[in-house]
C-alpha cells in the first residue's frame, strides 16, 4: 500500500500527566501494524530528573516508533525541573525556537508516512513570551489528537481545549480519554468516566474514543504495557480514523 509522505498529527493534551505519551506510543505502533512507517517526536521535554529508569518519553517514543526514525529530531529541548518549558528554559539560558522544531519536524516527516508529534501540557503551555503550544500547532499546519482524562472535570478541560484550537481554526481530528491513574473500580468513578463520555459525544461532533484502561503493567514494564493497550478499542479505532483520513 502507498500513502502520501508528509502527514503528521499533533497530539495535545487537556493537562499535564494525562497519557499523551502512552497514547501516542500505542497509536504508533497500531500504526505500524497497518503497514505504515511512522516518526514520532516530543520536540520539549521537562521534567528529566524526575524520568523512570526506562528512560524519558522521547527515549520511549522512539523505542516504539519505525526503526527508521532519528533520536537526533527528537530530543530538541529537554530541561531537568519538572516545570513548564518557558520558566524551564530561562533557568536554562536558553531559548525555545519554534523553527528549529520545524525543520526538525520537515526531516523527520519525509522519512515518515505519518509523523506522531506530542506537545507539552495544554494548548496554551507557554514555550516563550510570545508563543505557546497552540502557536507550535499552527506553525505546523497540522491537525490534533486531544488526549484528556474521563475522571471528573474532563468535560471542562476537554471543552476549553476544543474552544482553544477552534477560536484559531486548528482542525481536531479526534478526542481520546485515556485512564492515567489507577482505577479502583468504584461504582463513582465507573458513573463518572460513562458520563464523561456520553456527554463528549453529545456535546461534540467531534469523534470521541475511549477510556483507554489503565494497565497495571505501565509502571513496571512500560513496553509490555503499551503492548497490551494497543489492543484496546479506543487505539485500534483511533488508528483506523486515521488511516482513512491519509489513505
Amino acid at each position: 500500500m502507498t500513502q502520501k509522505r508528509g502527514t503528521g498529527v499533533f497530539l495535545t493534551g487537556t493537562d499535564t500527566g494525562v497519557g499523551k505519551t502512552t497514547v501516542t506510543a500505542a497509536l504508533s505502533i497500531a500504526l505500524q501494524q497497518r503497514g505504515l512507517n511512522v516518526g514520532a517526536m516530543k520536540p520539549i521535554e521537562t521534567g528529566l530528573r524526575a524520568m523512570p529508569a526506562d528512560g524519558s518519553d522521547n527515549e520511549r517514543l522512539h523505542r516504539t516508533a519505525s526503526p527508521t526514525s532519528s533520536s537526533d529530531t527528537m530530543k530538541l529541548y529537554e530541561f531537568d525541573p519538572p516545570i513548564a518549558p518557558l520558566a524551564a528554559a530561562r533557568l536554562g539560558k536558553t531559548i525555545i525556537d519554534c523553527s528549529r522544531i520545524m525543520a526538525a519536524y520537515e526531516i523527520t516527516r519525509q522519512q515518515h508516512d505519518l509523523t506522531l508529534v506530542e506537545g507539552i501540557g495544554g494548548v496554551l503551555t507557554p514555550l516563550t513570551q510570545q508563543q505557546d503550544i497552540r502557536d507550535l500547532i499552527l506553525a505546523l499546519h497540522l491537525p490534533c489528537l486531544v488526549v484528556g482524562r474521563p475522571t471528573i472535570g474532563g468535560i471542562n478541560h476537554a471543552r476549553l481545549t476544543i474552544e482553544a484550537l477552534h477560536a484559531h481554526d486548528i482542525q481536531i481530528s479526534a478526542i481520546v480519554f485515556n485512564q492515567s491513574l489507577p482505577n479502583h473500580h468504584s461504582s463513582l468513578e465507573d458513573l463518572q468516566k460513562r458520563s464523561t463520555i456520553d456527554l463528549m459525544k453529545e456535546l461534540t461532533d467531534i469523534p470521541v474514543f475511549g477510556p483507554l484502561s489503565f494497565n497495571q503493567h505501565l509502571p513496571l514494564n512500560w513496553m509490555e504495557g503499551i503492548r497490551m493497550i494497543v489492543s484496546e478499542p479506543g487505539i485500534q479505532k483511533l488508528a483506523h480514523l486515521i488511516m482513512s483520513k491519509i489513505a
